[in-house]
């Protein structure tokens, strides 16, 4: 990236589609932003001038990038009226310029959206035409300044859209089939996996192919506001700095890599959505790094001479009185698919129908809920394994180990106790304890391919490292999770494992150890009294 900072730092704000917002809030800090608050379909955050122009190339979720320069207290509709009126449009808009008003509103005593960008409107244009006789063109389609308003009960935020128009419309799109998924979602998609931008990533039902497209900008490290037609928003700003512009683009086009850094394959069985896939992936200029081919989705399977990375799919969601029988047959292809054709794999299905994808018959290890559109869906990872994960049980409890500086004892669990281990009872949600979410929070960010899982006892619990096929058996009580009004002088310091509540009372593989020391090293050093700010990730036992 550029390093040329020029201005200040100010407030921006970055909009998102729901479940996106963690995602979003990575790529900024990537960039160099300092995140403020990551609140519902939004991210705050400051930086420069500089920061601005690169979050708006750079950022595959964000929808919208926003600048704020006023906000008031709005009562009713004069009050809206003057409150406009005072700010001095002149600073933002020429009389020559276009412009359009975006207007959101929520809980406030205005009803219609539509009425309050209309109000805002008639104020700006009155103040140009009673200060200079002329006024400024309105354009909704493009326009040269897009406003944002965003009133939420009557606090009204006025802010310039950086973009000028949803960054979701990247421009390589040259058809799409019927129902496609835009591609902030599709982007959101691959970085809610943890996909790396190097193991192999297969789509077996890839309609105009807007997951692969996107994956391969993740790849090949490709911008993908370097599509953009036309004119940002920000380009038209009085503020605008050219030369900084054109810096930064530079950086993007170099910042490209040719070489292709990972196998990305796809397929349908409908031969038109291949050929639009063809024509977005030629008008992205990425063919070298896409591998199309019609294929029924039963047919499906993974590469020979690649190594086992992800498959993801968006299947249709069958919202038709009447097709879910055609549904649940079409799931259970795909789970009959999965099972027989990408052993070793991580599988992931992006679905708006919960119920047919019971018919995929495995279990997931992963529910995050999203929306596409207004459609409530679910993106659902499944662990494909090659062969047995089980480890077989040492047949005496071996010599004492330590964990982080404490001593531990492996043991052996008699017939009974591991048959409870094997099928412990489904997480309860609801009655979930303080400490129980802490641990989940914490565990779930390593990506070692964990399972947390409650048994029967409700003070237990399971971490199955299921890539290394063993299992760690965690006692939860006591400690401070348990003591609300801990005093502010103790918050700072680092507490140990016993301390936080956490007692290990087992392991069913010594080979745990080697990958466990690090998470409890984690948890030790970073989980305090814990934030129980409910986690976007559902969980299932």
């Amino acid at each position: 990236m550029a390093n040329r900072r020029r201005s200040a730092s100010f407030y921006m704000t970055a909009t998102t589609q729901f479940g996106l917002e963690e995602v979003l809030a990575d790529e900024l800090r990537q960039l160099g932003a300092t995140i403020d608050h990551v609140g519902q379909r939004a991210v705050e955050f400051s930086g420069d001038q500089q920061l601005l122009y690169e979050a708006v190339l750079w950022c595959r979720t964000a929808m919208r990038i926003l600048k704020p320069f006023t906000g008031f207290y709005a009562r009713d509709e004069r009050a809206l009226y003057r409150e406009v009126s005072r700010v001095d449009w002149q600073q933002f808009i020429r009389p020559d310029q276009t412009f359009a008003i975006t207007a959101v509103v929520n809980k406030s005593s205005f009803e219609h959206s539509l009425f309050v960008a209309q109000l805002t409107k008639d104020a700006i244009v009155d103040q140009f035409r009673d200060r200079t006789g002329q006024r400024p063109s309105v354009d909704v389609k493009n326009p040269d300044i897009r406003l944002h308003l965003h009133m939420l009960e009557n606090e009204v935020t006025l802010s310039l859209d950086a973009a000028g128009d949803s960054l979701h419309r990247r421009g390589y799109r040259q058809g799409t089939n019927v129902a496609p998924l835009n591609e902030v979602l599709a982007a959101g998609l691959l970085l809610l996996t943890g996909w790396d931008g190097h193991k192999t990533l297969i789509d077996p039902m890839c309609g105009s192919g807007t997951l692969l497209t996107e994956a391969a900008l993740i790849a090949q490290r490709i911008a993908p506001g370097l599509y953009h037609q036309g004119k940002f928003g920000f380009e038209n700003w009085s503020d605008f700095d050219q030369s900084l512009w054109e810096s930064v683009r530079l950086d993007a086009q170099q910042a490209r890599l040719e070489e292709p850094q990972a196998y990305l394959g796809g397929s349908d069985i409908s031969a038109e959505f291949i050929n639009l896939a063809r024509e977005n992936v030629a008008a992205a200029d990425l063919e070298d790094f896409i591998r199309l081919s019609v294929r029924d989705v039963k047919d499906a399977k993974a590469p020979a001479k690649e190594e086992p990375g992800i498959v993801i799919m968006n299947p249709p969601y069958g919202e038709r009185i009447g097709e879910e029988a055609q549904m649940a047959a079409l799931y259970k292809i795909i789970g009959d698919t999965l099972k027989a054709g990408f052993q070793g794999y991580d599988a992931y299905v992006f679905t708006g129908n919960l119920e047919a994808a019971k018919r995929i018959g495995l279990k997931t290890s992963r529910r995050i809920p999203l929306y596409n559109g207004p459609i409530d869906c679910r993106l659902l990872k499944y662990e494909l394994y090659q062969g047995t994960r089980r480890a077989p049980a040492p047949e005496q409890a071996s010599a004492p180990v330590t964990l982080g500086g404490a001593q531990k004892h492996a043991f052996t669990p008699d017939t009974k106790n591991w048959d409870t281990l094997k099928e412990p009872a489904p997480v309860n949600r609801q009655a979930s304890t303080e400490a129980e979410q802490a641990l989940w929070r914490e565990l779930r960010g390593q990506r070692l391919g964990v399972k947390f899982r409650r048994q029967h006892a409700i003070d237990k619990f399971i971490v199955d490292f299921v890539s290394i096929g063993a299992k760690l058996i965690v006692e939860i009580g006591g400690g401070i999770h348990q003591e609300a009004g801990q005093a502010a002088s103790d918050a700072g310091r680092t507490h140990t494992l016993e301390e936080l509540g956490y007692r290990i009372i087992g392991f069913t593989n010594e080979q745990v150890l080697e990958h466990i020391d690090q998470v409890l090293a984690e948890i030790r050093q970073q989980v305090g009294p814990p934030s129980l700010a409910p986690s976007s990730t559902e969980r299932e036992g």
